[in-house]
């Protein structure tokens, strides 16, 4: 009978084997082709979803701006309260559920800061709309003042996530350039 301190290990051309296996697994399964598909934000494939959900998101808010100046504003430059507010009443739901699709789009953490500032751009549009329609309604121009300084917030933050956005295209066309691949879409800017 052997007793456990005079068990045998096994020998070391067994064990040396046992670790070679073991290293080159290991080493395969955490190289892959990873390094090729990087970019300065990311995994590629997770930074090109993530720009691909944002572009029907900026096209929708882009197009509401677009619609406000058309319908409230028109030629002439400049808009009355009561256009504004009939035009941001109709507009707020639909500004609503584009906040709510872009809440359930969840950013690689290096592009944390451009969702960040999408988001702010949003809400305080949102803001902006709410005071306008309350203001008109219980004619209170204190609340147009704020809804002015509350756009003008929002769009000053514009410079900035398009400068993001084409950082982020950049890395996407280099990385997939690199990969021997054609450019999958064309970014959007919003305004």
């Amino acid at each position: 009978m052997i007793r456990k301190s005079e068990a045998q290990a096994p020998p070391a051309s067994q064990l040396k084997a046992f670790f070679l296996c073991f290293l080159t697994f290991f080493v395969l399964a955490s190289c892959g082709d990873q390094d090729d598909d990087q970019t300065r934000f990311g995994p590629a494939d997770k930074v090109f979803r993530y720009r691909e959900s944002l572009n029907p998101i900026i096209d929708a808010v882009s197009k509401i701006e677009t619609e406000v100046q058309e319908t409230a504003v028109g030629a002439s430059g400049t808009a009355t309260a009561a256009n504004l507010a009939t035009a941001y009443e109709r507009l707020l739901p639909e500004l609503g559920a584009i906040r709510a699709l872009f809440e359930q789009i969840v950013p690689p953490r290096r592009l944390s800061r451009l969702h960040g500032l999408i988001g702010d751009l949003i809400n305080l549009r949102m803001t902006a709309y709410n005071n306008v329609v309350r203001g008109f309604a219980d004619d209170n121009e204190k609340l147009y003042d704020e809804a002015e300084s509350l756009l003008a917030e929002a769009n000053d933050q514009i410079p900035a996530i398009n400068e993001l956005l084409r950082e982020v295209d950049v890395a996407l066309a280099t990385t997939f350039a690199d990969r021997g691949i054609a450019a999958k879409y064309a970014g959007l800017e919003l305004y």
